[in-house]
């Protein structure tokens, strides 16, 4: 694989998402140790005291439990280590304690905080479940959705992070970059500009009359944004495929200062995407909008149909502020890739493909698998060190 690293202040290129960097100083060959994990603890999903049907987040607490975010159900669940059920926290509504729309939930220090999109607020809560209190995104009661910042997580300093509302009509618009902004902890003030991103590829919009249709792009390849409360930085894992070209990717971590803290552009094989795969992939999306009128034509126009697939699939931030990244999928089994909080590889394990890691801490990875029946399930494992190899 090849790395290499950047260092320095980042300048926004007058391309949209695009960024200009500093000279490059190439890594000549890093350690990065080829891992296992052992299997430790299973929540079974099925279970009749479990029953999960959709797992947003999952959030490592020093304990050694885990807090899970189930959106659907409008509430968190925290798990023992061995998997033994603690308690549940949260349920449907607007008051104290309740949630809507769970967008996302992380740490700071023993402090858990969960974003509410829909009610616009943050609820901070105690280890043990407890509601801290909850603070409102707006400074006016009355705000409108499409005002003010939509935050999408906090930094260790306790400042937030987002971008501002978008209105529904313009929640597709690929034409201007996205802008993350350091925010006050409320999320109400903007504190400084932190980094423009691009916006391609995330949603596709159909426009039929006054009627406007949303949905994700199958092959969605926007940049991924982290922070999670972890550190004082930002990370942006930019997998957009137009990088199949050089065959190399940037991930680029930045302070709350607006700097650049490291850059690595990473080595890969572009995967392709078969025509079939795509042409199959267009029918569905045809047969869903077909009320709406929308051609085969139509739908080709505002889908992003590239001719391989993203590099990255997913990626977190962990408890210690290291950086997983999903690397391409093909076959049974898939790749992790851990970047440490200095910007190099430290890490890299091969899981089954069913498995997609989802937090860690320390030497503990914790994981959601989905049956056939699309049901998930947790699992609990340990990091066990393997031998170190050189990246090319």
């Amino acid at each position: 694989m090849k790395v290499e690293s950047q260092c320095g202040t980042l300048a926004r290129a007058a391309t949209v998402g695009m960024y200009l960097l500093a000279a490059a100083t190439a890594v000549p060959a890093q350690a990065v140790m080829n891992a296992t994990l052992r299997p430790e603890a299973r929540v079974d999903g099925n279970d009749d005291l479990v029953s999960f049907s959709f797992i947003r987040d999952l959030v490592p607490l020093r304990d050694g439990s885990v807090l899970v975010a189930e959106p659907r159900e409008s509430r968190l669940r925290q798990f023992a280590a061995d998997g033994t059920p603690r308690g549940t926290v949260g349920r449907g509504g607007a008051g104290p304690g309740e949630f809507r729309a769970i967008r996302g939930i992380g740490l700071i220090g023993d402090s858990i905080w969960v974003l509410d999109v829909s009610l616009r607020r943050t609820t901070w809560l105690a280890s043990d479940g407890t509601t801290l209190g909850t603070v409102r995104w707006d400074l006016a009661d009355d705000a409108r959705s499409v005002t003010g910042f939509v935050i999408g997580g906090y930094l260790r300093s306790g400042l937030a992070w987002g971008e501002r509302s978008a209105a529904p009509q313009s929640a597709a618009d690929e034409s201007a970059p996205r802008r993350i902004e350091l925010l006050s902890p409320t999320g109400a003030e903007r504190v400084r500009a932190l980094a423009e991103v691009a916006s391609e590829h995330a949603r596709f919009r159909w426009l039929d009359g006054p009627t406007i249709e949303f949905g994700l792009q199958p092959f969605a390849d926007a940049p991924i944004v982290l922070g999670a409360g972890a550190s004082d930085r930002i990370v942006i894992v930019d997998r957009r495929t137009q990088f199949a070209a050089s065959r190399r990717f940037p991930v680029t971590a930045v302070g709350a200062n607006g700097d650049t803290l490291w850059t690595l552009r990473i080595g890969y094989r572009p995967r392709p995407i078969s025509r079939g795969v795509r042409d199959s992939v267009v029918r569905r999306i045809t047969r869903g909008l077909a009320r709406s009128g929308a051609t085969e034509a139509d739908v080709r126009a505002i889908l992003h149909l590239p001719e391989s697939f993203t590099p990255v699939s997913d990626a977190f931030e962990d408890a210690d502020g290291r950086i997983w990244l999903r690397r391409e999928e093909d076959g049974p089994r898939v790749t992790y890739q851990r970047i440490s909080t200095a910007g190099t590889f430290d890490l890299e394990v091969v899981v089954d493909r069913a498995l997609r890691l989802r937090a860690a801490r320390g030497a503990t990875v914790w994981g959601i698998r989905l049956d056939e029946d699309g049901v998930p399930s947790l699992e609990r494992y340990t990091v066990l060190s393997g031998r170190a190899e050189a990246s090319p």
